[in-house]
């Protein structure tokens, strides 16, 4: 496979993307109308990418997408203080 090769189709159930394509993506679907839900894994590591792309996607379930699912996950992050977020 080439860099920057996709390989989904209609039949894709799983994208896995980094944090930079997940903003890309928003910019080409401001509503992310194929996405069910979103997994931001390690997110203890946090990155301006990534503080950027759960912003976006936020923005995007409260005003947008009321039907969009989140899930962050970490092993490591303050579960209850980040509920609160």
């Amino acid at each position: 496979m080439r860099a920057f090769e996709n390989k989904v189709s209609a039949n894709t159930r799983i994208e896995v993307v980094t944090e930079g394509i997940l903003t890309r993506m928003i910019q080409s679907d401001n509503a992310l109308e194929h996405v069910g839900l979103l997994i931001f894994d390690e997110f203890h590591e946090r990155s301006l990418q990534a503080d950027l792309a759960l912003a976006l996607c936020t923005q995007i379930q409260s005003v947008l997408r009321d039907d969009l699912r989140m899930l962050i996950m970490s092993a490591t992050l303050d579960g209850e203080k980040f509920r609160k977020y």
